[in-house]
């Protein structure tokens, strides 16, 4: 309802149940776009990155292959950007689509790019 009353309607929309890679993929898949995450975009609750690094767990790699994260991964069209970050501040914007010839990929920090791969979830 936030959305529709802001005037926005996501193209669509993923639940995040089997990890982060796994709804990129899908939405991959089924627009036949690729698309980039970036990793410093992706958001963690409370103090669970420090808490991953704690205890030798990659939280990046526990996001993108982790699951029940009810969360919703939304698109929506590139002209609606600047207007979106003003008025949805609360929502993390953590990549774009892109050319299918850009594959799916995981931004680094450095601008490292590597491919994403689901951890063999069956769909």
């Amino acid at each position: 309802a936030q959305l529709e009353e802001g005037g926005f309607i996501p193209s669509t929309g993923y639940f995040v149940s089997r990890g982060l890679s796994d709804a990129v993929m899908r939405l991959s898949r089924d627009s036949g776009l690729g698309a980039k995450v970036y990793a410093e975009k992706i958001p963690f609750e409370g103090n669970s990155f420090a808490l991953g690094k704690e205890l030798d767990i990659d939280p990046i790699s526990a996001a993108m292959n982790g699951g029940e994260d009810c969360r919703l991964l939304y698109t929506i069209p590139i002209s609606s950007f600047d207007k979106f970050r003003t008025n949805f501040q609360t929502f993390d914007i953590i990549g774009h689509l892109a050319l299918s010839e850009a594959g799916k990929v995981l931004v680094t920090p450095d601008g490292l790019e590597h491919p994403l791969s689901s951890q063999g979830w069956p769909e």
